[in-house]
């Protein structure tokens, strides 16, 4: 078997649009045999200016940015529902701002570009992984996290193991407001229990005690659950003691 594509080379328009006139000139033939010209001629329409399109991405591949951007956005309308077009087009964009300040109307350009890719694209990953990556480095945390939720929302949960390493980067940000980053924690631990003692540290880092003490608590009292790296750092840490002295006050008379 053939290893599958990296994310970070350029797809291959040789191949897909070789593969799209095959598709789609069957479905034309198949048309026309049945009497059904007035079909076959529009599909055929879109096939060639598909075939066009990606030709004069490929043809043009030194050209500067702002005249592949014409043609990319003539592309998609072409065929909305190529995810080889529209990657390359989102990851030409990003090579295009990242030279910038976030503050530059290039990155405003760039987040369009993303939600217009989404209206066909959302149950893609690796574009969502893209769009998110990019709104954690522009900042944008009350956008970023509204683009996390609909991304957790459209994709399966067989796929959301790509999603949250970038949601909780942006819950550890220094800007990302305490009561935020402990809502996305919260709600990671449905996902994967086993990393309880992350939302522990969290807790701790924050000075929020009580919580802390109480899923502490919990944790150890559950005989299943299995630490990893870091029962050494909590052991050592004030919320143990302050763990101990609640007990203590429940204790004494």
């Amino acid at each position: 078997m053939g290893s599958r594509r990296c994310s970070d080379e350029r797809p291959d328009f040789g191949t897909s649009v070789d593969r799209c006139c095959y598709r789609a000139a069957g479905v034309a033939t198949w048309w026309r045999r049945h009497g059904r010209v007035a079909t076959a001629i529009p599909c055929l329409l879109t096939l060639y200016a598909t075939f066009a399109e990606c030709g004069a991405c490929v043809s043009r591949a030194t050209s500067p940015f702002p005249k592949r951007a014409v043609i990319y956005e003539r592309a998609p309308k072409a065929l909305p529902g190529s995810y080889k077009l529209w990657h390359a087009y989102l990851r030409e964009r990003l090579d295009h701002a990242r030279p910038h300040p976030i503050s530059h109307t290039a990155y405003a350009s760039l987040n369009n570009t993303f939600e217009r890719a989404l209206a066909t694209m959302h149950k893609m990953p690796r574009v969502w992984a893209l769009y998110l990556a990019s709104l954690l480095d522009q900042r944008l945390l009350t956008r970023g996290r509204h683009a996390f939720d609909r991304a957790l929302r459209a994709l399966p949960v067989t796929q959301h193991d790509r999603i949250w390493p970038l949601y909780l980067r942006l819950a550890s940000l220094h800007a990302c407001p305490v009561e935020t980053s402990f809502r996305v924690f919260r709600r990671y631990l449905q996902f994967d229990p086993s990393h309880a003692e992350d939302f522990i540290e969290f807790l701790v880092s924050s000075n929020r005690w009580q919580e802390a003490a109480d899923r502490l608590a919990s944790v150890l009292n559950d005989d299943g659950f299995r630490w990893q790296e870091a029962a050494d750092r909590l052991a050592s840490t004030s919320c143990l003691q302050h763990l101990r002295r609640r007990c203590a006050c429940f204790a004494s008379p």
